[in-house]
């Protein structure tokens, strides 16, 4: 802010007696305060310190004092009994130069907040802190706030309460559920889109289903019709051929029955000539000691009798092979009828 700027809004509020308003109000609360304080000695604060509570203390410490505020650093002594003798830890100057800590301190304070001083960061800070006159806490803030502090040390570095801190892991579970739930939106957004997908896909797979049931019912109608139809012509067929067969044997037997009939015939006819024939020749071997003939006529006769008697004895002979070679034939015949008979399908 300008000073000319500043001294002209300090005069105005001065002169509308603002500032005097303030002033009475602020003694009036410090003399509240002062009543309601308990002005014994916080036992609480008596116990011994860690180590970053002594720097947090001492940064404080220093703060006021580069600052000059006395009456404040007092009353911060008083509840911080190690910082009494603060002026042993500052190193003494002129009366126009801030207080400074010493190096040592310094040191060890940036070493507890896990700033290690032999690196870069830790060089630059205490440049930065022996090159202008702000106090300590400042440059350490300044830094951090820069962004020049690696984080493996800022991470280090625990310089907020513990509200902060569990604020911070809020923030953290919180922002992490959101983006699970964002997440589970977004798998559940795919899972109804593959869903519904799913869905018109079953739908057409049913349909091309059905139309294949109709195809194979209306395929297994015809092919039950044409086996239906086979099976009417086959069973015809096998019935045609059966009566053609039949009849053939029929025909076959008829003709086998005719012609056993004509050999029976013509056995007959060959057994009444052979008797015939028979008789014939008894006739004549009855009559042969009778007749009484000259000896010329007698071998003519004789001669003649013999070759009557040998033809008849062929005739019988011929009869009888005639005879057994048609009960042969008769025998085949009533043997391929019956084989004909039963090889029929029933």
């Amino acid at each position: 802010m300008n000073s000319d700027y500043y001294s002209t809004i300090y005069a105005w509020f001065e002169k509308c007696g603002i500032i005097s308003d303030v002033r009475t109000h602020l003694r009036h609360n410090l003399v509240n305060a002062l009543k309601s304080t308990d002005m014994t000695l916080n036992k609480d604060n008596s116990g011994p310190k860690s180590a970053k509570q002594y720097i947090y203390d001492l940064l404080i410490a220093e703060y006021l004092w580069n600052h000059n505020y006395a009456y404040t650093l007092s009353v911060f002594a008083s509840e911080a009994p190690l910082l009494v003798n603060i002026r042993k830890h500052v190193k003494p100057g002129s009366e126009d130069d801030k207080q400074k800590l010493q190096n040592d301190y310094v040191t060890h304070a940036l070493e507890t907040l896990g700033i290690r001083p032999d690196e870069p960061d830790g060089q630059s800070i205490i440049a930065d802190y022996d090159n202008n006159d702000m106090p300590l806490l400042l440059t350490i803030l300044k830094f951090i706030y820069t962004g020049k502090l690696s984080y493996t040390y800022s991470a280090r570095t625990e310089v907020k309460n513990c509200q902060t801190q569990t604020d911070f892991k809020i923030s953290e579970d919180i922002l992490r559920e959101k983006r699970k739930i964002i997440n589970a939106r977004k798998k559940l957004q795919n899972e109804q889109d593959s869903y519904k997908i799913f869905e018109t896909n079953l739908k057409k797979l049913q349909e091309e289903l059905a139309k294949v049931q109709q195809e194979l019912s209306s395929k297994n109608e015809e092919k039950v019709t044409q086996i239906r139809t086979h099976e009417v012509s086959t069973q015809t067929e096998v019935i045609d051929s059966e009566k053609i067969i039949i009849n053939n044997c029929d025909d076959e037997k008829r003709q086998l029955q005719s012609l056993a009939q004509e050999q029976q015939l013509r056995i007959e006819e060959l057994t009444l000539r052979a008797i015939r024939l028979s008789r014939q020749l008894e006739e004549v071997q009855l009559l042969k000691p009778v007749i009484e003939v000259t000896r010329p006529v007698f071998s003519k006769t004789l001669t003649t009798v013999l070759s009557e008697s040998s033809s008849t004895d062929d005739i019988i002979q011929d009869a009888k092979q005639r005879l057994k070679r048609l009960e042969e034939e008769s025998f085949k015949a009533d043997q391929s009828y019956f084989n004909c008979i039963t090889g029929l399908p029933l």
